[in-house]
């Protein structure tokens, strides 16, 4: 039988990048030219560290990208990427507020998803839909 993969594309994810780090270079630009008197160069130099700075934090645990196999999950953020593959998870926890949280905006959906790996290390995943973080939990969780 032929393995199959689904690809994800979150778009909440990168519109939220977008947003980030146009407000931030713009509002930072602002701040060290007005409150700390740095020339529009030196703003604008600063602004562009501090940006890339917070997008790589922001990017750490803000996934962009989701791919879902038969038994393995890859999560990829611009700066991140994770495989995860049923055999190494000791345990997947679904957190839902409420049992129809899928059919709710995706702005008013409660919904975490915690998965612990035979190694210890833990990742957690919010800010996703109901139905994908059910999905996850599904393709990680016991077969």
């Amino acid at each position: 039988m032929q393995p199959t993969t689904t690809r994800l594309t979150i778009r909440s994810s990168l519109a939220l990048y977008t947003v980030f780090c146009a407000v931030a270079f713009v509002a930072g630009s602002v701040f060290a030219v007005f409150v700390l008197q740095f020339t529009w160069i030196g703003a604008v130099a600063t602004s562009l560290v501090g940006v890339l700075l917070a997008a790589t934090a922001l990017g750490q645990g803000l996934f962009t990208t989701v791919e879902l196999g038969d038994d393995w999950v890859r999560l990829r953020s611009p700066f991140k990427r994770v495989s995860i593959a049923r055999q190494d998870v000791a345990a997947v926890n679904l957190w839902m507020a409420t049992p129809f949280e899928e059919s709710k905006p995706l702005w008013y959906q409660a919904a975490t998803l915690q998965i612990v790996l035979h190694t210890g290390r833990r990742i957690g995943l919010g800010m996703l839909h109901a139905s994908l973080l059910k999905a996850i939990a599904a393709r990680l969780g016991p077969a």
